[in-house]
C-alpha cells in the first residue's frame, strides 16, 4: 500500500492510496487520476446533477438513502413519464432497469 500523487481529470492535484504489486501501482494510480474528478469537484457535479434533474418533480417518499438513490436515477432517466410522476423512491429503485 502506498500513496501516489497526480493530477485529476478536473486539473486539481491530489493523492490516492494504491494497493497491489509495486510494479503495477504507477499504472493503477495513472488510471485513477485520468478517470476521476477530485472529491470536491465530484461533490459539486453530483449536487448540480441532482438539482438540475429535480426541477418540477414531486417530492419522493422513503428513507434518506432511498430518496438519494432515486434522485440519481431520476437525473439519468429524466425523459421517462414514470419517473416524472412517481412519488415512491422504492418503486423507482425497483423499476430502474425497466426505464
Amino acid at each position: 500500500m502506498a500513496w501516489e500523487y497526480g493530477k485529476y481529470q478536473c486539473g486539481h492535484e491530489g493523492r490516492t492510496q494504491v494497493y497491489g504489486k509495486v510494479s503495477l501501482r504507477a499504472n493503477k494510480a495513472e488510471k485513477h487520476f485520468e478517470n476521476n474528478l477530485c472529491s470536491d469537484c465530484w461533490k459539486e457535479k453530483i449536487k448540480a446533477e441532482s438539482e438540475e434533474g429535480q426541477q418540477g418533480l414531486p417530492e419522493l417518499e422513503g428513507s434518506v438513502k432511498q430518496v438519494q438513490w432515486a434522485k440519481s436515477i431520476r437525473a439519468k432517466h429524466s425523459g421517462s413519464e414514470f419517473v416524472k410522476e412517481c412519488t415512491s423512491a422504492a418503486e423507482i429503485i425497483d423499476r430502474r432497469f425497466d426505464l
